[in-house]
């Protein structure tokens, strides 16, 4: 394909895009929008949480706060604190 072809044919595409004239259009356009808006309201926030480490009794001793991280980083934090836990027997868990 020529380059011109592929400039005009991206042209066409983005004009149609930005001033769709078809219903159908309209709305694939609404439906990608609010996608996307839901992507991106969804994404992983930083918050506090608190990990709590028990005794092999059941006895909760320890509260770990983490403050100001992802999930993702609290949950690794606090698989840390339990395995050093899991060497009296002990487990921590995100509360």
């Amino acid at each position: 394909m020529h380059s011109s072809n592929r400039l005009s044919i991206i042209v066409v595409f983005i004009n149609n895009f930005i001033n769709p004239q078809s219903k159908e259009m309209k709305k694939t356009i609404t439906i990608l929008a609010v996608l996307a808006l839901a992507a991106f309201t969804m994404t992983s926030c930083k918050k506090d949480y608190v990990c709590k480490c028990t005794e092999p009794t059941g006895i909760t001793n320890a509260n770990f706060q983490l403050e100001n991280v992802s999930k993702d980083d609290a949950n690794s934090a606090c698989d840390t604190y339990s395995a050093t836990y899991a060497l009296v027997g002990g487990s921590c868990a995100l509360d």
